[in-house]
């Protein structure tokens, strides 16, 4: 038995359980197949669950047309369209039955009560009804049942009716002219019902009706005028040609309802028929014939198909979607249904730009998402009632054969594929009658066997012939110690196989256990193998052992749960330990780690929970830290694996990371199934796993995606004075080029959207305002941008995105608006100043006549002057008699301050409240201004300060601030105003147009910046402002502070600014409150030298103690 150390941690692998759906024998689906199916409805926003139709406009928006309104997605947000009673610009009808877009982006819309067209720049819907008294109106409201452009002038629009007959609507003259069912005309249309609608690459237009079959009209036969329009006269010409099926004599295309009509890229037409299947026009025959490549008779009934741009055609049919290869006649089929619940209608389908295909159903829009997955996915088939949920996972080892061996809750499963993609597991551990148990840990030795601890027992199994070997202690020696004994009674968690041949095994109690292979290959009775344990103290809660590796010079790296990294070199038995030191910036920066890892150059690194990635420096003994603030995607870190190329794959809470060490850049694949990992050195592949799978790829094979999505704006707002601040709302933004503003447009948004439709697409954007900013800024995954107070003139705004891999794409959203100037700084104003000029130059003439007047007048001045300056003398004797008399006294808090005014009456105002259970509550404020208007601000603010300071609440209380002022109506004054309050270790603070507070923390050594969370004071009544709460620690300091400080001047006008501000915190942070103050006055004056201050200074520093 060998000595006790200390600091081992060992630690029961909850946070890398995998809740892996497996009984003795448990099935998986290998994602061989790029088909994604997501279904999107009410709960994310869809106005209905019924869709009757779903198309994407010319702008990238996707239109939902359901039971309840209209709808258009822009992959994050519904903005939806309804039928409001009294408002003839909205819908005719809340059910939406068809859709489609002309040329000039207006979209046409079908309802059971008429047609409505949606024109963009006005946000607003022009209705289309049946009207009695008006013969060129539609000819039924019954409903619209399909909408065509006509493709020979867009300014006709074909509709056809639910018993109406077909309609075309002259846009232009703003007429409706129907063809109806004549049953004493034979070339009449064959019904009056009218299902489907489409004009082919040939000039034919084809007409699907209810139950009478399928129509078609020669368009060439109406002779078009030379500006393009029809000759209405000749319509009654129009004759209607009728189609049977291939045998005369079966009439079931004659009673048959048509669907849809197609026309795919190798110019066929086909024909959807309700019960009938689906046909193809023979164009040599002049008919219609069975499609060959559905002869089965269950392909019967399809609503909808299109071609996509790969060539792949798609039909929907009820609750299902079929996928047809045209090429070899491989037909795959897609159930639509959500979490069990199936949709019972597919009623259209669309592809949209990113190459999703979306369908119409009645439980909300399907999209169904074709990219080939970045890795190879293993995941539950969730329709075998055999899976369970109450096992997990607890580790993954590929062996030199290729078999999967997953250590988990009921013991030791080996995977193997089959020819359908399916893996079935099975479980040693019953299939060898181990009693059951919990594998923590599975891994191989030199030879190829493969180890782990099944429960209590020790166990070795040779893959090749599927044997397995049992440690035990001897049954006729009642005095012969058992596996859990010989490791002191403590559970196992992770094994190592060190250079040497030998075993290690973690212990539940904290500790690490050594055995030989040699020995255990010889016997497998434990009492003939000899264990020496390195112990650590007893129900120490930091001794949980997390991972440990062995490096190249044979040390142990051991990761504990709160006792930071140990260094353990078995030929001296020496033990080093690596902690967390507060005041070591270089020193391992959280002391729980989680995983340990050697690169190929020989560095060490560290994953841990909370703290990223640590880099040990073997030379300086100190560690390099990395996370989120370098791109990583989690500061939690479940594993690291290396590559070949020397990169570093990262499991984290959030994802997986690519690391290279070279760049120290971070490349993010945001994906699940990664809390535990292993490398197949042999093969180079990965394995990263969790609850419900595990994805498996080379880095080498990672093909990075090369589709960026299109950028649109989606909504602009602005706040103008105008409107008292409230705020307006602009969704047509995406439809305009310019827009013109005014000054008093005091802020302005906007918001754009990437149109991938991916949940889980993670875009970046990049914006640039012309005339403010040439350069493009990256604002990351933000899909918003404000400014606020922009000069009057013209800007033009950009926005642009790239995708996941860091593609920008070329094209961008753009927008020109004006922002026009006040009267005062119009052309014409300034033509009066230069009369005003003009009358100047005269007046001079008449200045020595007036010049005694105007010296008496400076004399009764300098009087008034005098009375004037005795006045705010007195009230900046007033103002400074409210200033706090004594800095409150508080056993935690090391408070000192500073006050100096740019004039008689200053705009600065401190002050402090101790409530009766020693919480504080400072207040820094800021008056517009100087003066007599600015001491009669900070008088008010006193005043009302030491009424509401009492308030437990400070967003409630900044509330009551505000209004107040504001029915004082003392505007245009304003007051900014930041509040803190110091409750025990919990800050508050709350801000009003005030310079940003500045927070030193002492446990990361890093300068924190709080902005305000909305206007000054007095400024919109009821602004909502927000409340900051932060945890305060020992040694942390806050600054409050005026802009005096940041705007004081030197003799060459340069100002100090923000930056010397944060530097002197950083650098004063050890000291007390007094001597950081003191500092911060000196560097002030020493700044500003000689020349008059031009505002108020104000520090209030309060220190932790």
């Amino acid at each position: 038995m060998k000595d006790l150390y200390k600091n081992i941690h060992i630690i029961y692998l909850l946070s890398l359980v995998l809740s892996f759906c497996i009984l003795t024998y448990g099935n998986l689906f290998s994602q061989t197949d790029s088909i994604i199916v997501e279904n999107i409805s009410t709960g994310e926003g869809l106005s209905h669950r019924h869709v009757h139709c779903v198309m994407e406009d010319s702008y990238g928006f996707l239109w939902i047309g359901t039971d309840d309104g209209l709808n258009r997605y822009d992959g994050y947000e519904f903005v939806v369209y309804k039928n409001n009673i009294g408002d003839t610009t909205s819908l005719s009808s809340p059910i939406i039955s068809v859709l489609t877009e002309d040329e000039k982006g207006n979209i046409w819309v079908g309802t059971p009560n008429g047609l409505n067209l949606y024109q963009r720049h006005s946000d607003s819907f022009v209705r289309y009804t049946h009207d009695p008294e008006n013969e060129y109106s539609i000819s039924k409201n019954d409903g619209i049942e399909a909408l065509l452009i006509d493709r020979n002038n867009s300014n006709y629009v074909w509709i056809g009716t639910d018993g109406g007959g077909l309609n075309l609507f002259d846009i232009e003259l703003q007429r409706f002219y129907s063809f109806t069912h004549d049953p004493q005309e034979e070339n009449s249309l064959s019904e009056d019902i009218v299902k489907s609608l489409f004009q082919d690459s040939f000039g034919d237009f084809w007409i699907g009706t209810g139950s009478s079959g399928l129509d078609k009209i020669n368009l060439s036969a109406i002779p078009i005028s030379i500006d393009g329009k029809y000759d209405v006269s000749r319509f009654n010409l129009i004759a209607f040609e009728h189609f049977l099926n291939e045998q005369e004599d079966n009439e079931e295309l004659q009673s048959a309802r048509v669907y849809n009509i197609y026309e795919d890229s190798a110019q066929t037409l086909w024909v959807l028929l309700s019960g009938s299947g689906i046909l193809n026009f023979d164009r040599e025959k002049n008919r219609l014939i069975p499609s060959s490549h559905f002869i089965e008779q269950k392909y019967t009934h399809f609503h909808e198909m299109l071609e996509d741009r790969n060539g792949i055609f798609w039909f929907g049919s009820h609750n299902k979607v079929y996928q047809l290869n045209k090429n070899n006649d491989k037909i795959k089929e897609y159930i639509l249904n959500k979490e069990g619940t199936r949709s019972s209608n597919n009623q259209g389908l669309c592809e949209d730009n990113a190459g999703n295909i979306w369908a119409a159903t009645w439980d909300g829009i399907v999209r169904i998402h074709r990219d080939t997955p970045l890795f190879e996915l293993h995941y539950h088939n969730v329709d075998d009632p055999s899976l369970t949920a109450s096992n997990y996972m607890y580790s993954i080892l590929a062996d030199r054969a290729g078999k999967i061996w997953i250590g988990t809750y009921y013991g030791l499963l080996v995977m193997k594929e089959d020819i359908n993609g399916f893996v079935r597991f099975i479980n040693y551990s019953e299939s060898h009658q181990i009693n059951k148990g919990s594998v923590y840990s599975v891994i191989a030795d030199h030879s190829g066997s493969i180890w782990a601890v099944i429960g209590r027992t020790l166990v070795r199994v040779n893959p090749q012939t599927n044997s397995i070997v049992q440690y035990k202690n001897d049954p006729e020696n009642s005095n012969a110690l058992s596996f859990q004994e010989k490791l002191g009674n403590a559970g196992s968690v992770n094994l190592l196989i060190d250079n040497d041949d030998n075993l290690w095994i973690s212990a539940w109690t904290g500790g690490i256990s050594k055995v030989s292979l040699e020995e255990l290959y010889s016997t497998n009775n434990l009492n003939d193998v000899k264990f020496t344990n390195y112990f650590s103290e007893p129900n120490d809660p930091a001794s949980s052992v997390l991972d440990f590796i062995q490096d190249r010079v044979g040390h142990l790296w051991i990761c504990t749960r709160s006792g930071g990294v140990i260094k353990f070199d078995p030929e001296t038995e020496i033990f080093k330990n690596y902690k967390q030191e507060l005041n070591n910036p270089r020193s391992l920066n959280i002391n729980w780690a989680l995983a340990a890892h050697e690169d190929k150059k020989g560095n060490i690194w560290i994953g841990t929970y909370g703290g990223g990635l640590n880099k040990f420096n073997r030379e300086t003994e100190s560690f390099t830290h990395f996370g989120m603030q370098n791109g990583l995607p989690s500061d939690i870190i479940r594993g690291i694996l290396g590559d070949d190329n020397g990169n570093l794959w990262i499991s984290t809470h959030s994802g997986i990371a690519k690391f290279n060490p070279e760049n120290n850049e971070f490349r993010n694949y945001y994906i699940q199934n990664n809390d535990v990992s292993f490398h197949d050195k042999l093969t180079g592949r990965m394995y990263f796993g969790d609850n419900s799978g595990f994805n498996v790829f080379h880095p080498d094979s990672l093909k990075e995606s090369s589709f960026v999505p299109r950028v649109v704006l989606t909504k602009f707002t602005r706040y103008s004075d105008e409107n008292n601040g409230e705020k307006i709302i602009d969704r047509t933004i995406s439809a305009k080029d310019n827009i013109e503003l005014s000054y008093k447009d005091d802020i302005i948004s906007f918001e754009f959207a990437a149109l991938s439709f991916n949940k889980n697409n993670r875009c970046e954007y990049s914006y640039k305002l012309g005339e403010f900013n040439n350069n493009w800024i990256n604002i990351g995954t933000k899909r918003q941008v404000t400014f606020t107070n922009l000069d009057p003139g013209n800007y033009d705004f950009k926005v642009k995105a790239c995708n996941e891999d860091g593609i920008w794409c070329e094209n961008f959203a753009s927008i020109h608006f004006y922002i026009s100037p006040p009267w005062w700084s119009t052309w014409w104003s300034y033509g009066i100043y230069g009369l005003l000029f003009i009358g100047a130059l005269y007046g001079i003439r008449r200045f020595e006549i007036t010049r005694r007047i105007e010296k008496e007048d400076k004399r009764l001045l300098k009087i008034e002057n005098e009375r004037k300056t005795k006045e705010l003398d007195q009230v900046r004797k007033l103002q400074l008699s409210m200033l706090p008399k004594d800095i409150p006294c508080l056993t935690n808090l090391d408070i000192a301050v500073y006050m100096k005014t740019a004039t008689e009456v200053g705009g600065d105002y401190y002050d402090f409240y101790k409530s009766d259970d020693s919480t504080l509550t400072a207040v820094i404020g800021d008056a517009t201004g100087h003066g007599l208007d600015a001491g009669m601000m900070v008088t008010a603010a006193k005043g009302l300060f030491q009424n509401l300071a009492a308030f437990p609440n400070l967003t409630e209380m900044i509330k009551q601030f505000n209004n107040t002022l504001i029915s004082m109506h003392l505007q245009p004054m304003y007051m900014g105003v930041l509040l803190a309050k110091f409750n025990g270790n919990l800050l508050e603070i709350v801000g009003a147009g005030m310079t940003p507070l500045l927070l030193y923390r002492n446990d990361s050594d890093e300068i924190r910046e709080i902005e305000s969370s909305g206007p000054p004071l007095g400024a919109f009544s009821n602004y909502d402002y927000l409340t900051t709460r932060i945890d305060l620690a020992k040694g942390d300091v806050i600054l409050l502070l005026s802009d005096g400080f940041e705007e004081r001047f030197n003799s060459k006008n340069e100002m100090l600014g923000e930056r010397r501000a944060r530097e002197l915190l950083q650098k004063l942070h050890n000291e007390n409150a007094d001597t950081i103050v003191e500092a911060f006055v000196t560097e002030c004056n020493e700044w500003g030298g000689d020349r008059p201050q031009d505002d108020d200074v104000t520090f209030v520093v309060i220190k932790i103690k």
